[in-house]
């Protein structure tokens, strides 16, 4: 595992977006870490993206399943299909929740440089709210063959200072190196 990128917001006025351009395609694999929080005034916030070859139009289509339970026991269950992006449901406290909670998410990108395949995307998420937390198991077909290079990554209300996104590169052959 090979560190490509990351981003911190560090502006209290931050509002918009994170957007990781052009990082490298040196890799088989792709994994996003995201220790987040969202500004907005509920109380937990979803997680919105897309990963996508810059210069080339956003794909056109994704579609999720997740299976989710809260701390109250809720288990549940969902899809959805033609989104533009890719969604995951409450992935982030927000600002009504305590304060200095962050939640973690990890996002795979299997196979993200082929341009003979469509991607599948990964992602695992959760938080604790002292008993009222969350976990999160994702999937998400990304139909768009070509590589990708960029994403952007967003919430409601945006991202809370603190908020760190990693981008880091895997190769399947150990012996590869990172170069």
């Amino acid at each position: 595992m090979y560190h490509i990128a990351s981003y911190t917001v560090t502006n209290p006025s931050f509002t918009g977006a994170i957007y990781m351009l052009n990082f490298s395609e040196n890799y088989q694999h792709l994994q996003v870490r995201i220790t987040g929080r969202s500004k907005s005034n509920s109380t937990i916030s979803s997680l919105y993206g897309s990963f996508y070859r810059d210069g080339v139009s956003t794909p056109s289509s994704y579609a999720s399943h997740y299976l989710y339970t809260d701390g109250g026991g809720t288990v549940g269950t969902g899809n959805n299909t033609g989104l533009s992006y890719m969604f995951a449901g409450t992935a982030f406290p927000a600002a009504t929740a305590p304060e200095n909670l962050f939640s973690t998410v990890i996002i795979d990108v299997l196979d993200y440089t082929s341009t003979t395949k469509n991607k599948t995307v990964r992602k695992m998420y959760g938080h604790d709210r002292n008993g009222s937390g969350y976990v999160a198991l994702t999937s998400s077909l990304l139909v768009h063959p070509n590589a990708v290079n960029s994403c952007w990554i967003d919430t409601e209300g945006s991202f809370a200072v603190g908020t760190r996104i990693d981008i880091y590169g895997i190769n399947s052959n150990p012996n590869a190196t990172g170069a």
